[in-house]
């Protein structure tokens, strides 16, 4: 028997999501977040993503290609570009795990890289938005130990 609350409830919450700017959400997230164009220029990073990506600060990245951007993995623009029209392509988007010399300390460490199509109401492809956390690894040890799994498949 349906009172009328449910929907009442689940049309609230709706409206709550629709109000809620995702670069707010992003804004005060701890990992890197950020937006490129279907153009592949930056829209948008938060601090952790320039810190992550260990650009110089004050440098404005808003409407930069990644080849236009002062740092040491702006060699590699083709390859992320090419990363870009996949994730644009799959609505599951495109992940990477990336090792390199990141952050401020420029630390030698793997990171899981995600990115994700944003579209228009249309259904176009506007661009992608991207997050970045760092890759944790397990030993079978730690695995066995720690995680207590009710299935495990090794390869």
């Amino acid at each position: 028997m349906d009172d009328g609350k449910s929907k009442e409830k689940k049309t609230i919450v709706h409206s709550a999501l629709d109000n809620i700017p995702l670069v707010s959400v992003m804004e005060h997230a701890s990992i890197p977040w950020g937006i490129k164009s279907n153009e592949s220029k930056f829209v948008y990073m938060n601090q952790a993503a320039m810190n992550f990506c260990n650009i110089p600060k004050g440098f404005d990245v808003e409407g930069r290609l990644d080849s236009e951007i002062p740092v040491s993995w702006s060699e590699l623009a083709p390859e992320l570009q090419a990363h870009d029209r996949k994730a644009e392509q799959s609505k599951e988007g495109a992940d990477v795990i990336e090792t390199a010399y990141f952050g401020r300390d420029a630390i030698l460490a793997p990171w899981h890289c995600a990115k994700f199509p944003i579209y228009h109401s249309d259904g176009t492809v506007l661009g992608t938005m991207f997050y970045a956390k760092a890759f944790n690894f397990y030993s079978v040890y730690e695995f066995f130990n720690n995680s207590k799994p009710s299935v495990i498949t090794l390869t």
